[in-house]
């Protein structure tokens, strides 16, 4: 069936003239039954080349979807990742909405050690015996001292961070993406984490300034100590000096340690 059909209309292709007019004559014809041929196949290949052309070209195709789920809103941002427009509600918003900030501290802060219990319990055992204040028992008691002050700054500041960055908002009129939102999170955040770390540096450091310039001394003389040198006349008469104390070449009166 199909090799007759297809044999019915190559005749009928052979056959065709398009250009037959009333003066056609045998001459004349043959230019015409080729004339026709030609159109017909510079048609056909123009058909072909505008059929494929118009299929490879991508057209936009603008669709709107009004309040469209988490899940859905996903699966449009992985499949059109540069088309896809979702205006928010909301300009702004603050990463207390949908971002949980935790702090987790050295695990010192959180033992026995800094508690006021076991630092009052040393300061009592110490009561009971005679130490001298350059044991490091004694030395101990204020080292857990300063280690508990630590952590309670700590605990507060970065509880202050943590508060900071939850009142940030975050702007945008078009919804964003989850990587592009985790990276904007992680920006922000590590942007108050710098400024806190900063801020506390300075403060170290302006304490150990006043510590140099005015050559405080700590009460168990860790930083400096008083040494007595003979005078200039010649009888011996000590004269009280403060000399920094030193540990591996390091002395207090060097602000770099």
């Amino acid at each position: 069936m199909l090799p007759v059909l297809i044999r019915r209309v190559w005749q009928a292709f052979l056959q065709l003239n398009l250009y037959k007019n009333s003066s056609s004559n045998d001459q004349t014809a043959c230019k015409e039954y080729l004339a026709t041929r030609i159109y017909v196949c510079c048609l056909a290949i123009a058909i072909i080349i505008v059929t494929i052309t118009t299929s490879l070209i991508t057209r936009l195709v603008n669709k709107i979807e009004y309040s469209p789920s988490f899940e859905r809103f996903l699966v449009l941002t992985s499949k059109y990742p540069n088309s896809v427009h979702c205006p928010c509600t909301k300009v702004g918003i603050g990463y207390d909405a949908f971002v949980a900030t935790q702090v987790r501290f050295h695990q010192v802060c959180s033992s026995q050690f800094v508690e006021q219990t076991w630092i009052d319990m040393m300061f009592a055992a110490q009561n009971r015996t005679l130490i001298s204040a350059g044991d490091f028992r004694t030395r101990l008691i204020f080292f857990w001292q300063l280690i508990a002050g630590f952590c309670t700054i700590s605990n507060r500041t970065w509880s202050e961070v943590v508060v900071a960055f939850d009142a940030t908002q975050i702007l945008s009129q078009l919804a964003m993406s989850e990587d592009l939102m985790r990276t904007q999170v992680y920006v922000d955040l590590n942007k108050q984490i710098a400024m806190v770390q900063s801020a506390f540096i300075r403060d170290l450091r302006s304490i150990r300034q006043t510590f140099r310039g005015n050559q405080m001394v700590s009460g168990l003389g860790s930083n400096f100590y008083m040494k007595y040198s003979a005078g200039d006349d010649t009888q011996f008469q000590p004269v009280p000096q403060m000399a920094p104390q030193t540990y591996n070449n390091c002395t207090c009166l060097n602000i770099a340690g």
